[in-house]
């Protein structure tokens, strides 16, 4: 068994290894889905890690690379074994491997994310020094199973397309850290899979949202402070789910004691479907 970096892996071989781990799971990736949830996460291949057993790619980690909370951060964009290979800790014996080289690479600390049921995952974490930062829900529903109100006709109320330009400036509405996967650097990592609208009264934005077009993942919703209540949120979803080619829409890694989003999300018939925790551990 050798473990080492993916720098020189071929992206078909990833995705090969991917599909077999994750073949049970609840939803599939085409080729295409899976490089663009790897853009989207900001994916290093020369600081992710697998064990190979006989050339085949047999377990992995794949690491994105950026920032969090004003520290460089490496985020396990997945991590699996194939059935057969389980078991044997691998995961583990890569993530040692790894670590030292993420910190050389001056990554301050490691980022993941495990759903809240997966115990056994959970204590293999906080035995190699994890802590549970948030919990987080997400959220799918079909379309056609949402319940709307069309609030597009608010007096002064103007929704047109807005670049990313205008949204680093507004992260002063957010009452909530988007996860790693709906942050500002995973927007400009694809802006072409993306469709961004503003809310605007006078002139003046009150609000936006962002949709991923393939997806139908909102990534970001967010409204001024002092205009909230007023349907200019209702307003932005409605036009959001314009531009989707899913049959589904789903709002991903929402913390769950934020209440103003749970109870949007549930006048919409958005149902939370999961959840995971949020764990950090530092490389310092």
């Amino acid at each position: 068994m050798q473990i080492k970096s993916l720098e020189h892996i071929p992206l078909e071989d990833l995705y090969t290894a991917f599909n077999e781990v994750f073949k049970d799971y609840p939803r599939s990736w085409t080729q295409p889905e899976f490089e663009s949830m790897l853009k989207r996460r900001s994916f290093n291949a020369k600081l992710s890690f697998g064990a190979f057993d006989g050339g085949k790619l047999v377990s992995f980690t794949l690491n994105g690379i950026g920032m969090y909370n004003n520290k460089k951060t490496a985020y396990d964009t997945a991590t699996g074994t194939i059935a057969e290979f389980q078991g044997k800790g691998l995961a583990t014996q890569i993530f040692e491997i790894a670590a030292p080289v993420l910190k050389a690479a001056g990554c301050e600390q490691y980022l993941l994310e495990v759903l809240t049921t997966n115990d056994k995952a959970i204590s293999v974490y906080k035995k190699i020094g994890f802590k549970e930062i948030r919990e987080i829900n997400y959220h799918v529903t079909e379309i056609k199973d949402l319940k709307l109100e069309n609030r597009s006709h608010l007096p002064g109320l103007e929704l047109k397309d807005i670049n990313l330009e205008f949204i680093p400036g507004l992260n002063k509405w957010f009452d909530i850290q988007p996860s790693w996967q709906n942050n500002f650097t995973a927007l400009t990592n694809g802006p072409e899979n993306f469709k961004i609208v503003g809310a605007f009264i006078d002139s003046k934005i009150v609000g936006y949202g962002v949709i991923e077009i393939a997806t139908g993942d909102i990534s970001q919703l967010a409204i001024d402070k002092e205009h909230r209540r007023k349907g200019i949120a209702s307003a932005l979803f409605v036009e959001l789910i314009k531009y989707t080619k899913a049959p589904s829409v789903r709002v991903i890694n929402v913390e769950n004691n934020y209440k103003p989003a749970a109870h949007f999300l549930a006048s919409k018939n958005i149902k939370v479907l999961g959840s995971q925790f949020e764990m950090i551990r530092s490389l310092a």
